[in-house]
């Protein structure tokens, strides 16, 4: 696989998902954090 910036990756995170479940909570995390990021959104660790 060597990458996830391939057309597959969605297919790629499917397999990994069946292979290892909690895989799928690590690309959740990582979709939120990309759209944190993306709509400039404050940070968990910057709230009181």
């Amino acid at each position: 696989q060597k990458t996830w910036h391939r057309p597959d990756a969605q297919q790629w995170a499917h397999i990994y998902e069946l292979v290892f479940p909690p895989y799928q909570l690590l690309i959740e995390s990582y979709a939120k954090a990309q759209d944190v990021l993306k709509n400039n959104e404050q940070l968990d660790s910057e709230r009181s």
